[in-house]
């Protein structure tokens, strides 16, 4: 595990499309939410940030138990942008990079966030994204350097 590497996963959303607050959906037994950050304990990933605001509480209950440093978005409703704001605002001076995830996507894995979080150490950029055929999508990796710009979104 590496301190100089965070997460920040994402979980403060409507869900509106959904029907329901996705990130209580049950997958096998274990919320998503849960579930992804199950997936990240895994990783090389030191310090994990959970931001949270739709269904805060009931979300935030999920993860009890584990060691989740879990921030609460009251602006949720204004988008994913405010929400990688309050993210990184939680993260500490020894934070050289950080991985965005969502929490749903069950399906994302320790291994691909380790082959991100990887490829910055190898090559250095400031930016490593997943891609399938032509999305690009997350979990995405930010170097230090642009987390001033991610703080405006």
């Amino acid at each position: 595990m590496n301190h100089e590497v965070s997460a920040i996963l994402l979980a403060a959303g409507l869900s509106t499309r959904f029907g329901k607050t996705k990130q209580l959906a049950d997958l096998d037994g274990t919320a998503l939410v849960r579930r992804a950050y199950a997936t990240l304990q895994r990783t090389l990933v030191g310090d994990i940030v959970i931001v949270v605001g739709y269904r805060a509480s009931r979300v935030a209950r999920e993860l009890r138990g584990t060691s989740a440093r879990v921030v609460v978005n009251k602006g949720y409703g204004s988008g994913i942008g405010s929400s990688l704001r309050v993210g990184v605002s939680a993260l500490g001076n020894e934070s050289r990079a950080v991985v965005v995830c969502l929490a749903d996507q069950p399906f994302v894995t320790a291994g691909l966030i380790d082959r991100i979080i990887t490829r910055h150490w190898r090559t250095g950029a400031d930016v490593v994204a997943s891609v399938s055929g032509d999305l690009v999508s997350p979990p995405v990796l930010f170097g230090r350097r642009l987390y001033g710009e991610l703080a405006e979104l």
